[in-house]
């Protein structure tokens, strides 16, 4: 999931959000000092999800200012395509995603670094975890 977190979300919260594989923005890093107007401008124009301590400020916001569009996809091929693809992948990608979480369940809390059956996966000095695949002789990974 995309965050924006607000400057009074603790800086221990956003590791954790982080080191979990979610894609999150500090407010404290990129836009200390930020209006809650231009707080929400932000989390509009990236499409990301606000976390605040603070919720009437949100609250009294007026967010007509961001009017939502529709738009028709009638006439476009490159949408019928993607859009096919997009639901022709959807399962896999469903897998994968459970895949990746339940790989970086099995890693040891303490290991820096796991490799097996053509995975190889890096734990960062924040404690986020990546994935790489291994190219195996015959471009298969053994079982």
């Amino acid at each position: 999931m995309r965050f924006l977190a607000d400057e009074n979300i603790p800086g221990d919260a956003v590791t954790e959000l982080e080191a979990a594989g979610h894609d999150i923005v500090w407010v404290r890093t990129v836009a200390p000092g930020s209006k809650d107007e231009d707080v929400l401008a932000l989390a509009v124009r990236e499409e990301r999800i606000i976390l605040t301590w603070v919720a009437a400020a949100i609250q009294n916001l007026d967010l007509t200012i961001f009017p939502s569009r529709t738009w028709g996809s009638g006439s476009s091929n490159s949408w019928a395509e993607f859009a096919g693809i997009f639901r022709s992948t959807r399962q896999a990608f469903l897998q994968h995603e459970r895949s990746r979480a339940e790989l970086k369940a099995l890693m040891p809390d303490d290991a820096k670094e796991a490799i097996g059956h053509g995975v190889r996966a890096k734990r960062s000095k924040s404690g986020a975890i990546s994935f790489d695949l291994l190219e195996a002789e015959d471009g298969r990974a053994a079982l």
